[in-house]
């Protein structure tokens, strides 16, 4: 197996703006009939991010000649076809196009949580120090209310698909459930005295918690991910885009270790 655009595409642009069925008809023409897809490793592909592969064209051209797991063998569509595409490889594979399990591993997050907004300066309230446990009470529900903005406003939108909306808003739940329910000792990692009326964090800000939580908040989504898409696919999410960088376009901070 291999990435055959190096040697089918001409033209990278014109193939990414070209519709479903005339993606089809180029590789048809150069007769290609099967599509190896695993879930569980990169998208090394260009034709995997042409309109041929989204999620909702590809029940009208596709059908599974073989799956063992999350390995598929993909043909073209028989009229005669009338097994439906699995659910759950739509859906991951939905997920592997956006590129949005590995967005909480970016800097942006990070930024989005630690400072509001990516573009916005330090402020006076952020550098404020956490006196006791009801100050840290306070960050953590201000965190919660951002994680669950930065997850509608950055992730869902660019999910259409229900299957995959469903299984974000789960994994985003299981996570606002674990920050609800740690307490300072498991977001800070460090033993700390459990007094309201002890300065507890002498040199601890607000914002150097909030970037505490993102890092709790990590682990507790690797966790997550691990039950939801399995291990292989959870440690590839972790520490790749896989839009890069095959993608048309992908943002600046994608990257792919």
């Amino acid at each position: 197996m291999s990435e055959p655009s190096y040697s089918l595409v001409r033209n990278r642009r014109e193939l990414f703006t070209a519709k479903p069925q005339q993606v089809m008809d180029y590789l048809r023409a150069r007769k290609i009939k099967y599509f190896c897809l695993n879930l569980e490793t990169r998208l090394f592909s260009t034709f995997a991010f042409t309109t041929l592969f989204d999620t909702h064209e590809l029940a009208r051209y596709f059908s599974v000649a073989y799956e063992d797991g999350d390995l598929f063998i993909l043909t073209w569509r028989r009229t005669s076809d009338a097994k439906p595409l699995p659910d759950r490889m739509l859906s991951i594979l939905e997920l592997k196009r956006s590129g949005v399990l590995h967005f909480p591993f970016t800097e942006r997050f990070m930024k989005l949580l630690t400072h509001g907004e990516v573009s916005v300066p330090r402020s006076e309230e952020d550098d404020q120090l956490v006196h006791s446990l009801s100050d840290f009470e306070t960050v953590r529900e201000v965190f919660e209310d951002d994680l669950d903005r930065v997850f509608r406003s950055e992730l869902l939108p660019v999910v259409p698909t229900r299957a995959s909306r469903i299984l974000l808003l789960r994994i985003l739940n299981a996570t606002k459930t674990a920050l609800q329910t740690a307490d300072l000792n498991e977001v800070s990692g460090v033993q700390r005295e459990k007094s309201d009326n002890v300065r507890l964090f002498e040199n601890l800000s607000r914002r150097d918690l909030k970037a505490h939580l993102v890092r709790f908040s990590r682990e507790v989504l690797s966790k997550e991910y691990q039950a939801e898409v399995g291990p292989a696919l959870a440690r590839l999410s972790q520490r790749c885009d896989e839009r890069v960088s095959f993608a048309a376009s992908y943002p600046m901070w994608a990257k792919c270790t």
